[in-house]
């Protein structure tokens, strides 16, 4: 049987490059989870095509196939949690790549 390997994440991913911070951003719901404000932590990532701007990571599958993701942070639209406490939205419109694999055989 063959299936895919997909490769591993590294802390440089198309010219987006991971820092040590993080952030709690409101996801709206595109996770499936934060329908009434609710945030989740991401790592920031940054890109130097994009001086000033932060952005956020998520790999996903579809139809088979993983894609790494990554969505602008939002700092000028703020969405308030259950608890009253505002976090920074993300922007929809986002990157998003193949994640490259190797064919294997079981």
């Amino acid at each position: 049987m063959r299936y895919k390997v997909y490769d591993k994440m590294t802390n440089e991913i198309h010219g987006f490059v991971k820092t040590k911070k993080r952030i709690e951003v409101a996801t709206q719901g595109w996770d499936g989870k934060g329908y009434d404000g609710e945030a989740r932590k991401f790592s920031v990532w940054t890109h130097e095509m994009h001086p000033g701007k932060a952005f956020i990571h998520h790999r996903m599958s579809f139809d088979g196939t993983k894609y790494d993701i990554f969505h602008e942070v939002n700092f000028d639209e703020m969405v308030a949690d259950p608890k009253g406490i505002e976090h920074p939205s993300m922007v929809f419109s986002c990157w998003d790549y193949e994640v490259p694999y190797k064919m294997a055989e079981c």
